[in-house]
């Protein structure tokens, strides 16, 4: 789909939990926000970038498929436009239990997830051709189908050359269609971006929007070609966007997401516990894109006495042993889109392992085996039960359950529930029960969490 996301894979989520407040920052929907597309957009017939394109439908407006003149198709883009871009009158309440084409070596449906949501579908075009979309959908209880022929062109090198403060950016051609780029580690407090055009081509919108830390929208607006923009120092990402346009009709979009951050960010209040257990992984406190494309290269503790580590290029099989109580900087670099950065981060190895004890449906967890999380995969009760006991100078200060995991990684309030007292648990869903405890003096605190997989 378009547009970039943070991703947090099943594998990352059992990482050291001590830095799971910081994975409040990674959320399944993407840090990316939709671009809205304006009134002259629509006249030009503006095609899928990074944008679902819907329409609220009405009682008396029926779904009917895009017309093909408004729906520019480029061979070779293998992200695909969501089922939203060839359909009208469809809000995102509608639910599509079906689409198939004509030939999918034109156009290739692609069903994500095990829901029939209008967002679980999406069309990609591997090669150029003409076939034939067809999708059928339920309305009121009743199911209609609906189909169209629709082409996809080869990129006729439209353009010449994108820019984002002097940075050459990547290109479509008519051999290698992309249609977005990503920066990372940005520091600048202004921002310029630069497109040129092959002959015959104009822009037809070019915009910025940015977020803060928090994803508040601090700003969006319309930018011109060349010229300088200021970006507010609380911008912790950028997402540029430009449409262009020819006189046959043709259209072609372009999203560029600029990001302060690292693709891999390390936490410095990451604290190893000696003993829980012997090996933990890497103190990465948010990703920022796709994990299987990010490739460790290298990894060094600055005093391996204190916290040993042990590489490995899978980065959720770099190993941390905390050995004796102490600091270390833990130092990562590691290649990302065929880029390389480094991270880094001051980690501390500690002795004072804040849970006495869990409970979970009235029996024991074995916290050498689950110091930091524990998970019930496949649960099928409609109730659960979880108690803890903070250790000697450690406090149990809230216990929450939330119904969706993504709620607590998207910073939702969840319910407070009383230790060792049954709660609901919700069908299909992973649920997660959060304990935050807090050391009785200074500011170090721990959380521990415990997955109930209904799914």
């Amino acid at each position: 789909m378009k547009g970039f996301s943070i991703t947090v894979t099943e594998k990352g989520r059992m990482c050291c939990v001590a830095i799971a407040t910081a994975l409040s920052l990674v959320f399944a929907l993407g840090f990316a926000a939709p671009m809205q597309a304006s009134a002259d957009e629509g006249a030009l017939g503006l095609a899928a970038g990074s944008a679902q394109i819907t329409t609220q439908a009405t009682d008396q407006e029926e779904v009917g498929m895009r017309s093909p003149e408004w729906t520019s198709m480029w061979a070779g883009d293998k992200d695909g436009y969501p089922i939203s871009y060839f359909l009208s009158y469809a809000n995102e309440e509608l639910e599509i239990t079906n689409v198939t084409s004509s030939d999918s070596k034109v156009l290739k449906v692609t069903h994500n997830g095990s829901e029939n949501k209008i967002w679980n579908w999406s069309v990609s075009s591997p090669n150029a051709g003409s076939a034939t979309l067809t999708v059928t959908y339920k309305k009121d209880g009743v199911e209609k189908t609906i189909s169209e022929t629709y082409a996809s062109k080869t990129f006729p090198n439209a353009v010449t050359s994108i820019k984002f403060n002097g940075t050459a950016l990547a290109v479509p051609t008519s051999k290698k269609y992309v249609d977005q780029d990503t920066i990372y580690g940005f520091k600048g407090k202004s921002g310029k971006l630069e497109v040129k055009l092959a002959s015959g081509w104009k822009i037809g919108s070019l915009s910025e929007s940015t977020y803060d830390k928090n994803h508040k929208s601090l700003s969006q607006s319309e930018i011109s070609n060349g010229e300088s923009f200021s970006i507010a120092k609380k911008a912790q990402f950028i997402s540029l966007y430009f449409n262009i346009y020819n006189g046959s009709g043709d259209n072609y979009s372009y999203s560029l997401q600029v990001y302060r951050n690292l693709p891999l960010e390390l936490s410095s209040k990451a604290v190893y516990y000696i003993g829980y257990p012997t090996k933990s992984r890497l103190p990465y406190s948010a990703i920022y894109g796709d994990t299987a494309t990010l490739k460790v290269t290298s990894v060094k503790s600055s005093n391996s006495s204190v916290i040993a580590v042990k590489k490995n290029k899978d980065l959720f099989k770099v190993t941390v042993q905390a050995k004796k109580a102490g600091t270390a900087k833990i130092t990562v670099k590691y290649k990302f889109n065929g880029k390389s950065y480094t991270a880094s981060a001051k980690c501390t190895a500690s002795k004072d392992y804040p849970v006495k004890s869990v409970s979970v449906n009235s029996k024991s967890v074995k916290l050498k085996k689950n110091p930091y999380s524990y998970l019930l995969s496949k649960y099928k009760k409609g109730t659960g039960k979880v108690k803890i006991t903070a250790a000697k100078g450690w406090q149990v200060k809230s216990l929450k359950y939330y119904s969706d995991v993504m709620d607590y990684y998207n910073q939702g309030k969840g319910t407070t529930i009383k230790g060792g007292k049954s709660f609901k648990t919700e069908a299909d869903k992973e649920g997660v029960v959060i304990a935050t405890l807090k050391k009785k003096k200074g500011k170090t605190s721990f959380t521990y969490a415990v997955y109930f997989d209904r799914r």
